[in-house]
């Protein structure tokens, strides 16, 4: 070889700085996308499209899951987080081709998330309320245009769409916080303990490696959620999520809410107001008069969503 002859690659022309920012660009574009949704738990009665759901279904762009009021149903994003559904009577997901983020759609029920790598944005829409993250652990509970939103760990962006051509400026929930959203605003307030002790629950569902051939015997055998974690996990078959946040929206309005006790055996729920003989009752259906001469008893209420 004569001196002087340069070797000719196919990169020559490519400085080397240039070369490490392609090599940085592919690499965080491979890790912003979200790998494919499987199933990998599911307690009581689960549906897929209207078809009994089964351990180690593949969840495709479209699907929407239905869980029963004592159901529970574990969604697995690839090595990067769970969806834990509880009561959800609608859960449908949307993924792009590319899988650069996940869609949720749900108006009512429970919806634990865990995002433990962080990366392309996960998007839930519930109702009015639009929530976006890319790690955290948090929990929703919605009923139609109410959400209450509980972040364990990580954060949470929350916005709601606009109202009589106002749009709220988005709210970041951090850890250890809570927030009441309707179409009127947000309310923050700090966790409890009880509250803590669901997030520690949702933290121990197993992520399974869904590329071992053991995958689908472990998903079988439903050893994704310890059965502590699923005895705090699981809702109460009589557990009214829509109506439990409406109360909890018309205390906040109006305050303590009351439990009057009919003579006839009816029960009737709401901000209660004493006037001359009668009693008046807001509810979340609206107001109600009753004679105070019907009324058996009236004891305070305990909302049934804390």
């Amino acid at each position: 070889m004569k001196r002087g002859v340069k070797h000719l690659f196919p990169f020559s022309s490519i400085s080397i700085p240039g070369i490490i920012v392609l090599l940085l660009v592919f690499l965080s574009c491979g890790e912003s996308r979200r790998g494919r949704l499987v199933m990998t738990f599911i307690h009581d009665e689960v549906k897929i499209d209207d078809a009994a759901a089964s351990p180690a279904r593949e969840i495709v762009s479209g699907s929407r899951i239905t869980c029963d009021k004592k159901a529970v149903a574990v969604v697995q994003m690839g090595e990067s987080g769970v969806f834990v559904a509880r009561a959800v009577p609608s859960l449908e997901f949307f993924i792009p081709t590319d899988r650069t983020r996940v869609d949720l759609a749900m108006n009512e029920g429970r919806l634990g998330v865990v995002v433990k790598r962080k990366g392309a944005p996960v998007i839930i829409n519930c109702g009015t309320t639009r929530l976006e993250t890319r790690q955290g652990v948090f929990d929703i509970a919605a009923g139609g245009d109410l959400c209450e939103v509980r972040v364990f760990k990580g954060s949470v962006v929350a916005s709601i769409a606009p109202s009589d051509g106002k749009s709220p400026e988005p709210r970041t929930i951090k850890e250890n916080e809570k927030v009441e959203i309707d179409t009127a605003g947000m309310v923050t307030s700090r966790l409890g303990s009880h509250e803590k002790a669901m997030g520690r629950a949702l933290e121990q569902v197993v992520l399974l490696k869904l590329d071992d051939p053991g995958f689908r015997s472990d998903a079988e055998e439903g050893i994704a959620v310890p059965a502590k974690a699923l005895r705090e996990l699981a809702p109460a078959g009589e557990e009214d999520i829509s109506g439990g946040l409406r109360l909890q929206l018309l205390e906040r309005k109006h305050g303590p809410l009351s439990v009057v006790q009919l003579k006839r055996g009816e029960k009737i729920i709401g901000y209660a107001s004493a006037r001359r003989n009668m009693l008046d009752v807001i509810t979340v259906k609206g107001k109600v008069t009753v004679p105070q001469k019907d009324i058996q008893s009236v004891a305070r209420y305990s909302a049934a969503l804390r």
